[in-house]
């Protein structure tokens, strides 16, 4: 299988706001275009408008809905999905936050897959959305042919889910991750740092990443994967999901 990013992020802020779309826009504008969208919809499994600029973006960013349940309704924000079919091939969807009917946040998400390309800073494009997008929890990672073999095709690190909405799970450690205030109190982090991993705060919560550059992944695997195990002992028994079934 083809080689591939993936970038997920939950956050509990507000979504709707036309300026975080904009500032989502202007990031993948960036990287001399590489992932500029082609088409835009409200559905990430179909596509049918073409992308004409931030201005038609602005129409369909957090257009209202009304949702049926248990005998009543609800007004909600519709999902924002764009695509580029031309290199360098990229899909992306933002689910807004929300409250449910037990006036519970529900964590928006951004999601995002695309084809690995050493000449688009992906790292830079993950911060940027870090910033835009306080996370509760954001995962940036490169998955190659050498991991596909450990993982069911609906896996949840594979697909970049934290599960459950209300209490997200942590099922692997991609190359980079954003540990929020739900997870970071958890985290001794200068023991990562004198550990040699990398680490770099952002609002309120850090970026780990596993070795210094996401090519590495690519370029050495296995020391990837050695030193991703390091790191991941360095971490309280079953912080990941599924630790205790190994």
């Amino acid at each position: 299988m083809k080689k591939y990013i993936k970038i997920n992020i939950r956050t509990k802020s507000e979504t709707v706001n036309w300026r975080i779309g904009e500032h989502i826009l202007d990031s993948l504008c960036e990287f001399q275009g590489n992932l500029l969208p082609e088409q835009i919809s409200h559905n990430p499994d179909k596509f049918d408008a073409p992308f004409l600029g931030k201005k038609c973006v602005e129409n369909f960013w957090a257009t209202p809905v009304t949702l049926s349940y248990s005998g009543g309704t609800f007004e909600v924000a519709d999902t924002f999905a764009w695509r580029r079919k031309k290199s360098v091939k990229s899909l992306g969807y933002v689910t807004h936050t929300k409250r449910n009917i037990k006036s519970q946040i529900v964590p928006g998400e951004i999601s995002f897959t695309s084809d690995y390309a050493s000449k688009v800073n992906f790292y830079e494009l993950f911060k940027s959305w870090c910033c835009i997008l306080p996370p509760q929890i954001g995962m940036l990672h490169l998955f190659v042919e050498e991991e596909f073999k450990d993982l069911g095709r609906y896996d949840s690190f594979r697909l970049g889910s934290f599960n459950a909405s209300l209490n997200p799970e942590i099922c692997g450690i991609g190359w980079a991750m954003y540990y929020g205030p739900d997870f970071c109190k958890d985290i001794d982090i200068q023991k990562l740092e004198e550990s040699g991993f990398f680490v770099e705060k952002i609002g309120d919560g850090f970026i780990v990443r596993v070795t210094q550059n996401i090519a590495d992944v690519n370029d050495n695997f296995a020391i990837f994967l050695e030193r991703r195990e390091e790191m991941r002992k360095l971490f309280p028994q079953n912080f990941f999901k599924g630790e205790d079934d190994e």
